[in-house]
């Protein structure tokens, strides 16, 4: 009698309450771990949205799932045999407790923790297990309240706590990622149609008019891959072109930097040469890069700066007309036959050789830049410049 009054009052009441709870997808991703919740769209979408058995919505890729994602219906069955043959004891509740976890039915587990707790109000582990902590006076107060009275909220797609300002942050990045996706697999459907007599034309007005900022990391890996052909990249440094504001600007500033193609290379400063605001991240760039160890990198931007005519690039260009390269060579052990007819060895060592290299790509734009050629000489460079630029008493001896 006991029994069948556990499995009416608890067991039943408990399912249909807390329907939300037993009858929750499991979700199961690739790679490992899993979750509860409830698909709260068509499962046939390439996006699902799910609501967990937390409270938390959230959006992930279909193909994130594995194919063993199970629906509901045989877990809520197994709950409710498996309960059946419990009495309400504290006992049964703990085991009832470990099926419900080993089945991720995690609300159902706090279920029977709340009644562990009824029955024996001094179960720390149950109290605990149910987010509560004890308050300096004994008494039992969720962790939930303690975090929400501290202003803070659930953290998104994790579990802990965090400022509403960093969750915030953390939402709109995860949309932005899924919104990534959507327009990567919309651009990639639309380069293929290009060639189809149907959807050509579609296909060419929308890449014609792409805009978004989503999609520049893939156009830039496809002008890339396209150079790397021995193409030209035409039609992807145009798509960057239409993009809005300085959204595409550290791309063209790669561009400008690395490209081994001389066009594309003039293109992207041209490009970054449209709005003051991309000129003054594109000189910030180039005057970064003067400062490198590698004197390639210290010669391209030097180039790029030729460009771009702005009076405050002239000093670090007289500053980087000149490097030191360093070169280390490991001499080995020699043996030399001594008069007497031994042998002498000598000590493995290491030769260091510094050797002065100067920079024609800068010395060309400053000649570019100022009208004036006074070659790799620095201190005619800075004589000329005290006179010409600075105001009062520029130290002259200083060496950089």
């Amino acid at each position: 009698m006991r029994s069948h009054q556990f499995v009416s009052c608890f067991a039943i009441s408990s399912v249909l309450a807390l329907s939300g709870l037993a009858t929750a997808d499991t979700f199961e991703l690739i790679g490992g771990g899993s979750f509860s919740g409830k698909l709260l769209n068509d499962r046939n979408a390439e996006i699902w949205r799910i609501e967990t058995t937390d409270g938390i919505e959230i959006e992930l890729p279909k193909n994130k799932f594995s194919s063993k994602s199970t629906r509901i219906g045989d877990r809520e069955k197994q709950y409710i045999e498996s309960v059946a043959a419990k009495d309400d004891s504290i006992e049964a509740h703990r085991e009832a407790v470990k099926e419900c976890i080993a089945n991720n039915q995690k609300l159902l587990a706090d279920a029977h923790y709340e009644r562990i707790v009824e029955l024996d109000p001094a179960d720390k582990q149950s109290w605990a297990a149910l987010g509560y902590r004890p308050d300096k006076y004994g008494n039992w107060l969720h962790g939930d309240r303690i975090q929400k009275s501290l202003g803070l909220v659930k953290k998104y797609e994790a579990r802990g706590w965090t400022t509403p300002q960093a969750r915030a942050i953390v939402e709109v990045e995860q949309k932005q990622k899924l919104a990534k996706v959507e327009i990567n697999k919309k651009i990639e459907r639309e380069l293929k149609n290009l060639g189809n007599p149907k959807t050509g034309r579609q296909a060419t007005e929308f890449l014609r008019n792409l805009n978004d900022p989503l999609a520049i990391d893939l156009i830039v890996s496809k002008l890339k891959k396209e150079l790397d052909q021995g193409r030209n990249g035409e039609f992807y440094m145009q798509v960057l072109e239409q993009m809005p504001g300085t959204t595409a600007s550290a791309s063209l500033i790669d561009l400008a930097m690395n490209s081994t193609n001389q066009t594309i290379v003039d293109r992207s400063i041209e490009l970054l040469m449209r709005t003051e605001q991309s000129q003054e991240l594109a000189i910030l760039a180039f005057l970064s890069a003067l400062g490198s160890k590698e004197v390639k990198t210290k010669d391209r931007a030097g180039s790029n700066l030729n460009g771009i005519a702005d009076a405050r690039c002239i000093y670090q260009l007289i500053n980087t007309l000149q490097s030191t390269i360093v070169r280390t060579q490991a001499v080995g052990q020699t043996n030399t036959v001594t008069n007497d007819g031994g042998v002498s060895a000598s000590t493995p060592s290491v030769i260091t050789t510094k050797t002065p290299y100067n920079h024609e790509p800068i010395l060309a734009t400053l000649t570019q830049l100022t009208g004036e050629n006074f070659g790799f000489d620095k201190q005619k460079w800075r004589q000329w410049y005290a006179e010409k630029f600075a105001d009062t008493n520029l130290d002259l001896r200083r060496d950089w």
